[in-house]
């Protein structure tokens, strides 16, 4: 497999003038009409809440320009991270196996490394456990 970089072809561009004023009256500039509606939405809701939601974190932007307040529910509760070891062995089954089919050399290692951990799991998987 050659590892020399080919330059992809670049050919010159310029769209029809009437599209891209068409173009530019919806979304570009400071005078299209998505620029007029951002801020027209931004007046009509700066004092709304907004509740963002990310992979490890709950934000409330109460509005107003009052200050965010900031819960994170990732690994501060107890039990997410059994949970979230449970719910990827879904997942990691079938990567396993694609990492086979691809001839990934370390598909057999985690296979392995993997079944020791499930094994372990189960042996302390009890009622009890979580107490």
């Amino acid at each position: 497999m050659s590892t020399e970089y080919i330059k992809p072809l670049v050919l010159p561009y310029s769209p029809d003038e009437t599209f891209l004023e068409l173009f530019q009256a919806f979304t570009a500039g400071p005078d299209s009409i998505g620029a007029h509606y951002t801020r027209e939405m931004m007046q009509r809701t700066f004092a709304d809440p907004l509740l963002v939601v990310t992979s490890t974190d709950l934000v409330l932007f109460p509005g107003g320009g009052r200050k965010p307040r900031f819960e994170s529910y990732r690994n501060r509760n107890r039990g997410f991270i059994e949970m979230a070891a449970v719910s990827h062995v879904g997942a990691a089954v079938p990567w396993i196996i694609r990492q086979r089919e691809v001839g990934d050399p370390n598909w057999r290692a985690d296979a392995l490394r993997f079944n020791d951990k499930l094994t372990a799991v189960r042996a302390v998987n009890s009622e009890g456990s979580l107490a």
